[in-house]
């Protein structure tokens, strides 16, 4: 129970550095460009403290699911992992959105992807690797 809730507060951790780096750095200027044409949709200053939380609890999960029910307690296949979910997840929220809003355009919708799937790499490879080290006997 420890190492689920070590790593996963740690792979939640990079989660939500990454999501800063990409989406409040990086790639800021591109998803603002992005928008839909008068919608303004982006909180000017976002509540923090509730990203960190759904990334904290992302985080989580992978360690349950990788811990529990999959067994992956190295790096490698901790980031395939990863990126299998981050993407199903990605691109099952990028479709329901596209569908039913007026928020999505191709372009943000195919970098919104592949950042995920990114930070699901990284993160779920870190959560992998922090699992074998932690449930080594």
């Amino acid at each position: 129970m420890k190492a689920i809730l070590v790593s996963g507060l740690l792979g939640g951790l990079v989660f939500f550095l990454l999501g800063g780096l990409f989406y409040g750095f990086l790639l800021a200027d591109f998803f603002s460009e992005h928008m839909p044409e008068g919608m303004e949709i982006i909180a000017k200053d976002p509540v923090m403290p509730l990203i960190l939380l759904g990334d904290l609890f992302l985080g989580l999960f992978f360690a349950y699911v990788f811990d529990t029910w999959t067994r992956i307690h190295n790096f490698s296949e901790g980031a395939w992992m990863g990126l299998a979910l981050a993407l199903g997840f990605s691109i099952h929220y990028t479709f329901i959105y596209s569908g039913t809003t007026h928020l999505v355009e191709t372009a943000s919708a195919i970098v919104d992807i592949s950042l995920s799937g990114l930070s699901g790499a990284l993160g779920g490879g870190v959560v992998g690797h922090l699992l074998g080290k932690m449930t080594k006997t």
